[in-house]
């Protein structure tokens, strides 16, 4: 369930500013994607004048899903710079990723497409340095070995022993360590950002985009209102990367392209997305529908059907002797049904009023754009609902 958090008083008196604020964040539950991928939501609503909207979107990649791979954007062999400028979009259906994100700065900016670019601190991409370590005003870096295991490293200047590392990507300063908000609060900095965070167990890879610049929507937020999102998702330690006009969030649509799923304020300003130097991309198998996750045990007259679902579901079943269904069953408190996250099937009484996607149409998630993210693959069959 969505939780709200109510901001009361604040007053900083060292830094010569003084802010009401009233305004009522919510965070929304974690939504399966892709296997190993969830998505979340979340928005600070204004309720007074001085006070800020941001809405937010984060990935929460498991890193020790044996299916996920990372993949920043590769060396160009060909040309003088590092990489070549490409918007998030190109970046997806280019390499195939299931999800991505803006990622490292680079200059030079707001270039063609194609344009050669000059990544700013370290990246490596498939175990092949794409910059190295030259630049100490973006030394916030994150490190992963080929099984994903994380290094975060507050300060890469000296560089770090890269041996055996498999991707990088670097910020300009870190948003938290060991748990800590590590910027100053700064009012006056609001921007559209990208933040990139791992959980304190080292299992989960956090990749958000807080939108901005559009008054109404998203006014942007400064480094340390940036970190509080961050930590919010469950982040213990954090970067931030490019962001402005950069920040973007894309996934793979229903249709096998990308579908950008935050509201760029480059788009909005320009009509397209910025084409960049660097982005940040992972690889995952996609969910497994509830046919093939079913099992059947027939008896003499009727069948015991199972199957998981990715999220707590209503117990309603669709069926028909085609794959338009037509026919369901009633919401039966007697049933019961499958809650992956713990291992199995768990009794609990059905809750049809609490929907897995969020309440409001703030951000389209996989579930809203493709209704079926496979086509059916039998002339009968049953699913739920």
């Amino acid at each position: 369930m969505k939780t709200k958090l109510w901001l009361g008083l604040v007053m900083v008196m060292a830094t010569g500013w003084l802010e009401v604020r009233g305004a009522v964040i919510t965070v929304d539950p974690w939504i399966p994607i892709f296997k190993g991928i969830e998505l979340a939501a979340g928005q600070q609503q204004a309720t007074e004048a001085g006070e800020f909207n941001h809405r937010v979107l984060c990935l929460r990649i498991d890193l020790s899903d044996p299916d996920i791979r990372l993949f920043g954007t590769p060396k160009c062999t060909n040309c003088s710079l590092d990489t070549t400028a490409e918007n998030t979009s190109h970046f997806r259906d280019n390499y195939g990723v299931q999800v991505a994100v803006n990622g490292s700065f680079y200059n030079p900016a707001d270039q063609p497409f194609g344009t050669p670019q000059d990544v700013r601190g370290l990246s490596i991409s498939q175990g092949v340095v794409v910059s190295p370590a030259d630049d100490s005003s973006r030394a916030a870096a994150l490190l992963f070995t080929t099984n994903n295991v994380p290094l975060f490293v507050p300060n890469n200047n000296p560089p770090t022993n890269t041996t055996g590392i498999y991707t990088a990507f670097s910020g300009d300063l870190t948003l938290l360590v060991n748990g800590a908000v590590t910027p100053q609060p700064n009012p006056s900095d609001r921007d559209p950002r990208t933040a990139v965070g791992i959980s304190e167990d080292q299992r989960y890879l956090f990749l958000m985009t807080l939108d901005g610049r559009q008054p109404g929507w998203s006014d942007g937020a400064d480094w340390y209102n940036t970190a509080l999102w961050l930590q919010r998702f469950g982040a213990y330690n954090g970067i931030n990367v490019d962001g402005g006009g950069s920040t973007t969030m894309v996934m793979e649509g229903c249709d096998g392209t990308a579908q950008r799923i935050n509201r760029s304020s480059y788009v909005a300003a320009y009509g397209r997305e910025r084409y960049i130097g660097h982005n940040i991309g992972v690889y995952a198998r996609p969910l497994l529908d509830a046919a093939e996750r079913a099992t059947v045990i027939p008896g003499a007259t009727t069948a015991i059907i199972t199957w998981k679902t990715d999220f707590p579901g209503s117990t309603r079943v669709e069926y028909g002797p085609n794959p338009s269904y037509g026919s369901s069953t009633p919401l039966d408190p007697r049933l019961v049904y499958g809650d992956p996250s713990m291992g199995g099937p768990h009794r609990r009484r059905p809750q049809p009023s609490r929907c897995p996607l969020p309440a409001r149409p703030r951000h389209r998630t996989r579930r809203q754009l493709c209704p079926s993210s496979k086509p059916p693959r039998r002339k009968a069959g049953h699913r739920h609902a």
